[in-house]
């Protein structure tokens, strides 16, 4: 009878210590209609049965939170022993341009770039999202709505086109070489500084917070000062000798369009390889 009652005794003692733990997180953010907690148990390893709409991405979990207010809350039950690792991803409108943006929300604390939290016992645990912690998912590739800004300026052009034509019916006019030759220019230094906004991965930031755009300037000074020095020696044959201005502009045309093909490929050979473009590398290609 003893060894009975110290058998159930033990069997109470260890249900009672193996008694899940409720852990209730609550994530602070503010101008976001739904956060996903992507997690873990002891390392990231993935658990049999999680909260309901948790599904498996990338080798972690996903769970929607629920949302109340400017809070998003989850509660997940586990066993004693186990730590949760965690962090929030979200999307949200950002910049001027309302362009959609996905965040990964880290650890507010410095040197801890994941949260951790252990299941030993039933907890709350409150979290305000500091946004210097806050990590876009992926730098933007192409800008979004590229493709309706693209077409709105051709249909607008065909439209003046046809109206000068066929309405007004104004004669055709030669070419403004002056005008050409500034407008090749500003291309020239346009397209040069979205390039090296995309290769410093600054365009994002820039179209999300417009006050970066003076480390961008910074950024764009060796290409500024290439192409000033293009600009300047084409200028000056441009303008001193007005007979070969045709074969003037033409040469000077090829000589902006090899110089972006060698910053895209340049953009390219930063990502995958970490060096730049170099005149060793043209010499023997």
């Amino acid at each position: 009878m003893p060894k009975f009652i110290l058998v159930l005794l033990l069997a109470i003692l260890s249900s009672l210590y193996l008694r899940a733990g409720e852990v209730e997180i609550r994530y602070h953010l503010q101008g976001v209609k739904e956060v996903y907690f992507v997690w873990g148990v002891n390392d990231w390893n993935p658990v049999e049965q999680g909260p309901p709409g948790t599904v498996r991405s990338n080798k972690v979990m996903r769970t929607p939170m629920l949302k109340e207010n400017d809070e998003f809350i989850l509660k997940i039950t586990l066993p004693p022993g186990n730590v949760i690792d965690y962090f929030f991803n979200f999307t949200r409108n950002e910049g001027p341009l309302g362009l959609k943006v996905e965040y990964y929300g880290y650890n507010n604390q410095p040197g801890q770039k994941f949260f951790h939290t252990s299941s030993d016992s039933s907890r709350l645990i409150k979290i305000k999202q500091d946004n210097n912690y806050l990590s876009p998912q992926k730098d933007l590739s192409r800008p979004e709505y590229a493709g309706f800004i693209f077409i709105a300026f051709a249909f607008t052009a065909l439209l003046l086109f046809f109206y000068r034509k066929y309405y007004l019916k104004l004669p055709s006019e030669p070419v403004n070489q002056k005008a050409f030759f500034v407008s090749a220019s500003v291309t020239l230094l346009c397209f040069l500084f979205l390039i090296r906004a995309y290769i410093t991965k600054l365009l994002l930031q820039f179209l999300i917070r417009p006050s970066v755009f003076p480390l961008l300037l910074k950024t764009f000074l060796q290409d500024f000062l290439y192409a000033g020095l293009l600009i300047i020696i084409f200028a000056i044959l441009f303008f001193t000798r007005e007979k070969a201005r045709k074969y003037i502009l033409s040469t000077y045309v090829f000589f902006i369009f090899i110089s972006l093909v060698i910053a895209l490929i340049n953009s390219k050979l930063i990502q995958v390889l970490g060096k730049p473009f170099n005149f060793q590398w043209l010499y023997y290609s």
